[in-house]
């Protein structure tokens, strides 16, 4: 899935360890934890393009926008910061840092992590996977106003 599915995920995890232990450090480190092993679970659900490479960046970089709002009002941005770290680590590590989307030649994929070797389970149509991203936005921004 992408950046902004694996984000709601991760910090959801994070922020919801936080919401039942009321420990920061239980919170970054089983949280984090969790979010991280949460990513193969999360991919096993497909996501299929956004369009082009501008409806890509417009999507994402808008449920990027939202993420460090939330985060922002929330008080707790480095729990958030946790949950997105935590949630993509599998893909930073595989894609580069994301430099493999920008020039796939230049920094070709690797598959340290079985999630990238097995095709997904489900594999979501256009309109499902712009849902996914719609839902992920909802889910952090209720997330940083709930932390309020």
């Amino acid at each position: 899935m992408y950046t902004s599915v694996h984000t709601a995920v991760g910090t959801s995890i994070v922020m919801g360890t936080y919401a039942i232990t009321k420990s920061e450090l239980l919170a970054a480190t089983v949280g984090g934890l969790l979010a991280f092993i949460s990513h193969d679970a999360v991919d096993r659900l497909g996501e299929t393009s956004y369009g082009d490479f501008k409806s890509f960046l417009k999507m994402e970089l808008t449920l990027l926008a939202l993420f460090v709002f939330s985060a922002a009002i929330s008080g707790f941005w480095y729990l958030f910061i946790i949950g997105w770290i935590g949630g993509n680590a599998m893909d930073l590590v595989d894609k580069k840092g994301g430099l493999s989307i920008l020039n796939k030649k230049k920094y070709p994929f690797t598959k340290i992590f079985r999630c990238h070797r097995r095709q997904p389970n489900i594999t979501f149509n256009q309109d499902a996977t712009y849902t996914a991203g719609f839902i992920s936005g909802i889910v952090i921004v209720l997330i940083g106003l709930i932390s309020i």
